[in-house]
């Protein structure tokens, strides 16, 4: 991880083309979009918890609202850990919506709707987790 390392990530960070940050975006609503669906479709009184998941969730999209112009204050290792995080955001994002998906599958098969929506609510916090932790650090590498 020298200087080449870090120069290659912030040239991703500030290229117009690149795409994570909208990948990102379109993850998010997907997550909460599906999510919401089994909340409307099979939590009943339990709906209310996938909401505010959800809710949080949509909460910290401003993040990504000033990446490109963040981007430039960052150097070196702040950004190669913002583009590290970056990374991992969307891995997790990915999953969940990969495991919502499988969800909507099964959920025929789960025994009660206060299962399922603890299953769907734990989905999300882990998606919530990682949004978080990115902003954290996306704040914190401007910050330094």
């Amino acid at each position: 991880m020298g200087a080449g390392s870090s120069k290659h990530y912030y040239d991703l960070l500030l290229a117009p083309e690149w795409p994570q940050g909208l990948e990102s975006l379109t993850l998010v609503s997907d997550v909460c979009d599906l999510a919401e669906q089994h909340a409307a479709d099979r939590c009943g009184k339990h709906a209310i918890q996938v909401y505010q998941k959800c809710c949080q969730l949509r909460g910290v999209q401003d993040a990504w609202g000033g990446m490109h112009a963040a981007a430039s204050q960052l150097h070196g290792q702040q950004v190669f850990r913002v583009a590290q995080d970056m990374h991992a955001l969307n891995l997790k994002l990915t999953w969940c919506k990969a495991r919502l998906l499988q969800a909507s599958k099964s959920a025929a098969l789960t025994k009660t709707a206060q299962q399922h929506a603890a299953k769907v609510k734990g989905i999300l916090t882990v998606a919530c987790e990682a949004h978080t932790n990115f902003q954290t650090s996306l704040s914190l590498a401007v910050a330094a």
